[in-house]
């Protein structure tokens, strides 16, 4: 990797090269966007197509009519978002070792913008407590289970998460993943299922991938409780 110069004075940016490195760790430490799927997002947006109804076919005779069906898709669009830190620093300190500052700066930026988005993306909502940037989040959901409900006899903890399965799929909706405070590990790491099977896995040591819940990928991160 060629030499990496920051930025000494003013209100300079980091180098592109600086920039992408810090945001794809934060792509790593943001448990949100290591549930998500990745969209590449130019900067006029993107429309993403939504299958609403799907095409179906049917068994037909030799010389029979083909069963006509149909098919729809609406679209979801993205706008791009813009999130920003600023860090202040004495022009001595920069100067004295300016790659031992990059060393230090970049884990304190990853976690600063993965939690500024896992706060948006769950709760809605800026550091400060002002609306974040996006229309929607899931503080918005209207369906909830409330942890430690079910009686130990009846699974406990691992029957309120498929009591929680259940009100996806009495809605045709799929549980693709989890995010999980920390609070809960030690209840989670407790809890198995009908079978006596654990409900939780960690992951191996590569830190690209989710910890298993339910055999779902989970990702753990301070702030998913609010």
């Amino acid at each position: 990797m060629p030499p990496i110069t920051l930025p000494q004075r003013g209100t300079q940016e980091f180098p592109r090269q600086i920039s992408e490195m810090i945001f794809e760790d934060t792509a790593q430490a943001s448990v949100i966007q290591k549930l998500a799927r990745r969209v590449n997002l130019p900067a006029s947006g993107v429309a993403i197509p939504v299958t609403t109804e799907s095409p179906r076919a049917g068994w037909v005779s030799e010389g029979q009519r083909k069963p006509s069906t149909s098919a729809a898709q609406s679209f979801m669009v993205m706008d791009p978002k813009k999130i920003a830190a600023i860090l202040v620093f004495s022009e001595e300190y920069v100067r004295s070792d300016p790659s031992r500052l990059f060393a230090n700066v970049r884990p304190q930026l990853q976690e600063a913008f993965a939690k500024a988005f896992d706060l948006a993306a769950m709760h809605g909502q800026s550091y400060d407590g002002t609306p974040g940037p996006f229309p929607e989040s899931l503080a918005d959901v209207t369906k909830a289970v409330e942890m430690g409900t079910t009686a130990q006899a009846q699974g406990g903890t691992y029957g309120d998460l498929v009591a929680g399965l259940k009100l996806l799929t009495d809605d045709r909706k799929r549980l693709t993943g989890f995010a999980v405070d920390p609070m809960m590990e030690p209840t989670l790491l407790a809890s198995v299922d009908l079978n006596g099977r654990p409900i939780w896995t960690d992951a191996p040591a590569d830190a690209s991938l989710p910890n298993r819940l339910l055999n779902r990928p989970a990702g753990m991160s301070e702030g998913v409780a609010g």
